[in-house]
C-alpha cells in the first residue's frame, strides 16, 4: 500500500499554473517497505513543511506489522519533497509505532503524538517534544498512565487556543470489542490534566 500527497495550493498555481490537484509525493512500497500510512504535517518556523508518517518495514502490510516513524521535508510549500526517508522514531513497540499527529504548542515547541503498539490489547499513546523545530525529539512521555488497554489517539486544536488531546479507550478481548468514552486532556507544558 502506497501513500500519495496531493496539492492544489495557491503557491503551486503561481509556480506551475495547475488548477487541479496533482500528486506531489508518492511513497511507493518497496523491498523491506511494504506500506506507508498515517501521517501528519506541520509548518516549521523557517518556512519548510515537515511530513511525519508510519513507515512499515519487513514483508507484512498488517496494522500489527513492524513500523518506524519517518519524515520528509518540503521547502517550497509542498510542491516537492526530500527524496530520502529520515527515520526519527525506531520501532519501540512489541509490534510497532504508528498513527502520527503533530501539534504546535503555545510555547512554540512541536509535540509529536503516536501510538506504541505492543499487542492487540496493549496500545498506548505517547508524546515527544521538539524544542528545535523537529531536528530532535525528547524522551517519550506516556499520555495515559492510570489504565492499561488499547487506546487510539487524535489531536484537536480548540478555537480558544488551548491545546487538547482526545483519546478513545477501547477494550479488546477474544470475543468482544467495546469502546469507552472520549476523554479530553489539556496539555500545559509537559504536564497533563483531565478536563
Amino acid at each position: 500500500m502506497g501513500l500519495s500527497l496531493f496539492s492544489c495550493s495557491k503557491k503551486e498555481k503561481a509556480v506551475t499554473d495547475h488548477s487541479e490537484p496533482r500528486t506531489v509525493l508518492k511513497l511507493t512500497p518497496s523491498t523491506n517497505n511494504p506500506r506507508n500510512s498515517e501521517g501528519d504535517f506541520i509548518n516549521l518556523k523557517d518556512g519548510r513543511i515537515i511530513f511525519v508518517y508510519t513507515h512499515f518495514i519487513g514483508e507484512s502490510t498488517s496494522d500489527n506489522a513492524p513500523a518506524v516513524l519517518a519524515q520528509r521535508y518540503s521547502d517550497n510549500g509542498g510542491i516537492t519533497w526530500t527524496k530520502e526517508d529520515e527515520f526519527i522514531i525506531p520501532n519501540e513497540g512489541g509490534m510497532n509505532v504508528m498513527s502520527v499527529s503533530l501539534l504546535r504548542l503555545q510555547n512554540g515547541d512541536i509535540a509529536l503524538f503516536y501510538l506504541l503498539k505492543n499487542s492487540t490489547i496493549d496500545c498506548t499513546p505517547l508524546m515527544r517534544i521538539s524544542k528545535d523545530e523537529a531536528k530532535s525529539w525528547g524522551d517519550a512521555i506516556p499520555i495515559i498512565t492510570d489504565k492499561k488497554g488499547y487506546f487510539v489517539l487524535n489531536t484537536v486544536n480548540e478555537t480558544i487556543g488551548n491545546t487538547s488531546v482526545t483519546y478513545a479507550f477501547e477494550v479488546r478481548t477474544d470475543k468482544l470489542i467495546s469502546t469507552g468514552k472520549v476523554t479530553f486532556v489539556k496539555l500545559v507544558g509537559n504536564k497533563k490534566a483531565k478536563i
